[in-house]
């Protein structure tokens, strides 16, 4: 993934606790970043989505739940794109072999479908760090602007 253009960026830099109940001020913070950005409510929606997904992964999967482990988030604002990039301090995952959660028999599943649903949400996915880092692009479609 490329690195955000200089021009015009505004970022800003957290960490998140290992705990689920951390995940709506997060959220809160996404979007009072964005809070300049006439985004549609799909588009919202599917920030929302892709990024509380990444945020369960990490501190779910990556941190297994250990409050003594921290998510870093940065996020850069350009005039037309938003870069998430999210690490956790976890071990990483196999994310090239996942189960197609649209096959027959991960249908029932209790749990897959985050990275399916963040690669068909955001406009780019990547994983780096054997999974402990993932980064998002979505292309903001500002409405009057």
């Amino acid at each position: 993934m490329s690195n955000p253009p200089e021009e015009k960026n505004r970022s800003v830099t957290f960490e998140v606790e290992s705990v689920l109940d951390a995940i709506p001020k997060a959220t809160s913070k996404l979007f009072d970043f964005l809070a300049d950005c006439a985004i549609s409510e799909e588009e919202h929606f599917n920030l929302r989505l892709s990024f509380e997904e990444s945020l369960i992964n990490a501190i779910r999967h990556g941190n297994r739940l250990d409050p003594a482990l921290k998510v870093k988030v940065q996020m850069t604002l350009t005039e037309a794109r938003l870069y998430v990039r999210i690490d956790d301090e976890g071990a990483g995952f196999d994310y090239q072999n996942l189960k197609d959660p649209t096959e027959e028999e991960n249908l029932q599943a209790y749990s897959g479908r985050g990275v399916y649903l963040m690669k068909h949400l955001m406009d780019e996915v990547r994983y780096s760090r054997s999974g402990s880092t993932v980064e998002m692009v979505k292309i903001l479609d500002q409405q009057g602007q």
